[in-house]
């Protein structure tokens, strides 16, 4: 990944000193998130991934949007200098989200996002032979000079979820709820049960994973005609 090298020069200045007790702060808020692990859990190095590419790019540090915004303002003569700077605009104008694989071709992913719409093709700089079209996966688009291609954290959903991924995107954009933090929640239902005695095979995970989504959409389903008599009570 010709930009991964550049994130972690990133990190390495924001991840120690005095601005340590800040990422232990994010750390806490991400495990808030997306669940918590250690490092003796066998998906530490999954959460690991997510926590890197959420706090480089998600976490506002004041009066900047991210520690990439920092970092960029901070050092952009010397980035110039150093004729990276092009790549450096590149980290500061991702876009995460849920997406559906149209399909792949010539290591190159066709993407629909399911949260915001619109239509990507990303390279992918390591073998895209793991994805298949109609998987669902969380992740991060980078533009990298010219080319979109994937982040460092990405979770693709079991083919059984699937169906019921989209029932509650779909759900949540009929009530006006559907925003960015689904990635997290998605996020966290994967992680927590990978680590679940269902999931000693890909299909018991699946299975799980789609009963606790199945489980959310008939609470969505009793709550939306509650908040749809709430809201008929406040315009009365």
């Amino acid at each position: 990944m010709e930009y991964l090298p550049h994130l972690e020069r990133v990190l390495a200045v924001y991840s120690e000193g005095a601005n340590l007790e800040a990422v232990m702060e994010a750390r806490t808020r991400f495990s808030d998130l997306a669940g918590r692990w250690s490092e003796d859990d066998p998906w530490h190095e999954t959460w690991s991934r997510l926590f890197l590419d959420w706090f480089g790019f998600d976490v506002p540090v004041p009066p900047w949007k991210s520690p990439v915004h920092r970092f960029v303002s901070e050092r952009w003569v010397e980035l110039d200098a150093e004729g990276i700077l092009p790549v450096f605009r590149g980290l500061l104008a991702t876009h995460r989200s849920v997406f559906e694989v149209l399909g792949r071709s010539r290591g190159t992913l066709g993407l629909a996002d399911l949260v915001g719409g619109g239509l990507f093709r990303v390279e992918q700089p390591y073998p895209v032979a793991g994805y298949q079209s109609g998987d669902v996966i969380d992740a991060r688009i980078i533009p990298v000079l010219g080319t979109l291609t994937l982040g460092p954290g990405v979770i693709c959903h079991p083919e059984g979820a699937v169906p019921l991924i989209h029932d509650l995107l779909g759900h949540l954009r009929s009530q006006g709820l559907l925003g960015w933090n689904v990635v997290h929640l998605l996020a966290r239902m994967n992680l927590q049960h990978l680590q679940g005695p269902a999931c000693g095979s890909r299909l018991g995970h699946a299975g799980q994973l789609a009963l606790d989504m199945g489980e959310m959409l008939g609470h969505l389903a009793v709550i939306r005609p509650r908040r749809a008599r709430r809201n008929q009570e406040q315009r009365g």
